[in-house]
Parts: C-alpha cells; structure tokens; sequence
C-alpha cells in the first residue's frame, strides 16, 4: 500500500474519487470541484494530511483528515469497491492515527452512520468510542410567524458560542467551524437567541446553528426565532446535519414541523 497527499491531486479528480469511494454507500453522494472544494472549506480539510491509498499503482481509498488544535477529524473515508473487504481501511486508518500521534495530537474524531455496522466494528477495533448518537431534520415550509428580526454576522455566532461555553458539540456544529460561514449564510437575532443558515436563495437551506442566551432558555425563544426566520425565507426547504447531539434540542425541530432523519450517526473519538 501506498500513500499519496491528496494535494497532489485536483479537485475535479478529488470528486471522482470521492464518488467511486462511496459507490453504493447508505447515502449517495454526488459531488463536482467546485461543491467539495466549498465542504473541504467548511470541514477545515488540510489536503497535505488527507491522502488517496493505492493498491498497484491504482487508487483504492481516499480519506479527509481536517486538523483542529491538538485533535483531527476524520472527514471521510471511502475505499473502492473491488477494495472493500481486504483491510484497507484499517491499514490506511492505522497509518493516520500513527501519523497523529506523531505530531502529538491528542485524540481523533469522526461521525459513522449507525447502520454501518462494519464501519462502527472498524472503528471500534481501533479504539473509537461511542460518545453521542447525533440526529438530523427536515422540513418543508415548516410553520411561522412574522417577526422583526436583527441581522447578525456569523462570525459573531460563533464568538457568542465560545462566549457561552457551548462546547463539547461534534465537528460541524463547533465555534471553529461556523466562524467560517461567509456571504452569502445570514445570521439573525431575536430577543436572546440567535441563529445561523445557509444561502437563503438555495432550494433547500440548512440550519447551522442556534444559540439562546442561558439566562433565555426555556421560554420559547428560539422557536420563535426560527419561525421568524422561516417567515422572511418562505416556501423554503429546510434541513439540519445529522449531528445534533440526542435529546440536546428536546422537542424544538419537531415543534416546528420538522421530521426526524430515517438515518442516525455515531460521534466517536480515540484517544491518542
């Protein structure tokens, strides 16, 4: 097996390997340069420690490895599929978790779908532990009422994060990660919550976060704000990321008409 940076590649060629990798997967994955170089922005992917594994001079697998102080996430890993089954996703996984270790990081995280059962036995093999199941939501026109709402920028979300100490929250959700939502994604504020989305203009906008002063909570601010925030975006689809924590927001998507994800993660992390 060899190793090969994935900066040594292009984006158009990193795509194709990403689809091949995933061929068949629980979910399909359809991916150009120009949308996974935007997911590789807001996954702080770092190509230089993400690599492409080749089997006789063949691409067999492709992982995404995105730092973060002292710990890195795994952003993905596919393996070909004349190459599943062989052990190359542990050979690989080993390897980058030497690597890590290395540079003297302290643990690796990573979310699997929680019916992947040979992804959560691999990964538990080499010492990933359960931490949350993490679930997601969707909507279409979910219900609102008017409101006036303050514009906020996100970067200022994600101060107010750190601020409040919401903290101990998988990947996509963390401060670091939402303070790099630019233009287009709004920000908005009502009373003591606030909120971040994606392109309002996109057919369907993802929810990237919500935050409630704690002096706020449980008095329905943030469903209103929400709705406040439908209301100005209307005849809209809606979504959240799989990778809400379970039971963190009791009862608040589905209040406003969201269902549940048929699918669920797991977040996981190994100590290093």
């Amino acid at each position: 097996m060899e190793l090969v940076p994935a900066h040594t590649r292009s984006f158009r060629e990193l795509a194709d390997l990403f689809e091949r990798g995933f061929e068949d997967y629980f979910v399909p994955i359809r991916l150009n340069a120009e949308t996974l170089a935007e997911r590789m922005r807001f996954d702080g992917v770092d190509l230089s420690r993400s690599c492409i594994a080749r089997i006789n001079d063949e691409d067999a697998a492709i992982v995404l490895i995105a730092p973060r102080g002292w710990s890195s996430r795994v952003a993905a890993m596919g393996v070909m599929k004349a190459q599943r089954g062989k052990g190359l996703g542990r050979a690989v996984l080993r390897s980058l978790m030497d690597e890590a270790r290395e540079l003297g990081e302290r643990h690796m995280e990573l979310e699997c779908i929680a019916t992947n059962e040979r992804g959560l036995a691999l990964y538990a093999g080499e010492g990933f532990e359960r931490r949350s199941r993490l679930v997601g939501f969707e909507a279409e026109a979910p219900s609102a009422a008017a409101a006036a709402l303050e514009a906020m920028d996100p970067a200022e979300f994600a101060a107010e994060m750190i601020r409040y100490g919401a903290e101990g929250l998988p990947f996509v959700f963390q401060a670091a990660s939402l303070s790099t939502l630019g233009a287009p994604c709004r920000g908005y504020r009502l009373e003591g919550a606030c909120c971040v989305i994606a392109d309002p203009s996109l057919a369907t906008v993802r929810v990237h976060g919500v935050l409630v002063n704690p002096g706020s909570r449980r008095q329905g601010k943030a469903s209103r704000l929400l709705q406040a925030v439908f209301a100005q975006h209307p005849g809209t689809q809606w979504n959240v990321a799989a990778c809400v924590p379970e039971g963190l927001t009791p009862g608040l998507f589905e209040g406003l008409g969201f269902r549940p994800y048929p699918l669920t993660q797991w977040h996981m992390i190994a100590e290093l």
